[in-house]
């Protein structure tokens, strides 16, 4: 693992978040997916204001070898797998080899930076966890190229309207690829998109587990 004091770190220009890369290199790449996930969070009303560090990890992640990437609420952290690792693991998850390491790596950033956002913006502590997540990852898979997109959907046979009572959080732990798929397929759905989101972080629309996993 690499020091802390050997690595680059940088502020992302015209964001809060500091960027800590095992070298120049990464920082340069890191930043400049920072910044598109700025661009791609603003469409939903959604940003960060707060100061985030972002840094790069050898791993585990919370002590789970399946884990790629996590925000660290309280200290206002995101951490990550290294891109070198972090491609070669979601690869094994995205069945989307026409996909580059750079577009791997900002489908996990994005989705990082989505949590950051909405934990920032909920002062009112009205999202649920699963909520939280349904936004990420309906944001993160609707910035995926299209045609990759479209073919994770037809290899799960998940084209077809999704209602939101299918978000529940037992598929999320099941199959979060699934999960993700039937998020974004909701999202797309006319009249939800950044219109759901909206009334999700408002409290004017829940999903139909709120009431079963955060009131006992």
């Amino acid at each position: 693992m690499v020091a802390q004091s050997e690595v680059a770190e940088t502020r992302c220009p015209g964001t809060n978040i500091r960027v800590f890369a095992p070298d120049n290199a990464s920082e340069a790449r890191t930043c400049a997916a920072v910044l598109r996930g700025i661009e791609q969070l603003a469409p939903c009303g959604l940003a960060i204001s707060e100061p985030v560090r972002l840094i790069h990890s050898p791993g585990p992640i919370l002590n789970d070898p399946d884990c790629m990437g996590a925000l660290h609420c309280d200290e206002g952290r995101i951490e990550m797998l290294h891109p070198s690792v972090l491609s070669a693991r979601l690869r094994k998850a995205l069945p989307l080899s026409d996909l580059d390491d750079a577009a791997l790596v900002d489908f996990i950033l994005l989705h990082e930076l989505v949590h950051a956002a909405v934990t920032q913006m909920d002062t009112g502590s009205r999202v649920s966890q699963l909520e939280d997540e349904d936004i990420a990852q309906a944001i993160s898979f609707d910035a995926l190229p299209r045609a990759a997109r479209d073919k994770l959907v037809s290899l799960r046979g998940f084209d077809r309207p999704v209602r939101k009572v299918e978000l529940t959080e037992d598929f999320l732990w099941m199959d979060p690829i699934g999960f993700g798929i039937l998020a974004w397929l909701h999202f797309s759905t006319p009249g939800n998109g950044c219109a759901f989101i909206a009334r999700l972080m408002n409290g004017s629309s829940d999903l139909f587990d709120r009431r079963m996993f955060d009131h006992p």
